[in-house]
């Protein structure tokens, strides 16, 4: 999907876990397929997911916004009716992956599509409780600022 996009397969995931996290080196591995392009998604056992970026930058960089993303998830968790992600570790490179990587608890379910929630009117009832939740959270005086995912 995008030129130079990094490969990740199992064998790698399996040797990251082995070498940074070895209580989970045999949990049960499985890549899960989906339309995302910003991930490779690897579940671990039942409770757990790993997240890869599919692109190469910066490890520095990487790793900053990988931990930006767990404070928001962490910020969010508990705030709204519904479950939510909550990050659990930061990887770092190795085993042949050149970019740091993350671990957050896993959802069951099954991903909203315009086929699946287009015509439920409870789906509808529930995002926007969601959306009313995320809204009456503390900004502790912080703004959108228009760029990237939330701003």
């Amino acid at each position: 999907m995008h030129p130079g996009q990094l490969a990740v397969t199992p064998a790698t995931v399996r040797t990251l876990l082995s070498e940074q996290f070895p209580g989970w080196r045999d949990v049960r591995l499985a890549a899960v397929r989906g339309a995302g392009t910003v991930n490779a998604i690897f579940r671990l056992g039942d409770q757990l997911v790993a997240r890869f970026p599919l692109q190469a930058g910066d490890v520095a960089v990487a790793r900053r916004q990988l931990e930006h993303e767990a404070s928001v998830a962490e910020e969010l968790f508990g705030h709204t009716p519904f479950a939510t992600p909550r990050p659990v570790a930061i990887g770092e490179p190795g085993a042949g992956y050149p970019m740091p990587w993350s671990i957050y608890t896993w959802l069951p379910g099954n991903p909203a599509t315009g086929h699946n929630v287009s015509s439920s009117s409870e789906f509808a009832t529930d995002l926007a409780s969601f959306i009313t939740a995320v809204r009456a959270m503390d900004t502790r005086g912080r703004t959108f600022a228009g760029t990237g995912r939330g701003g």
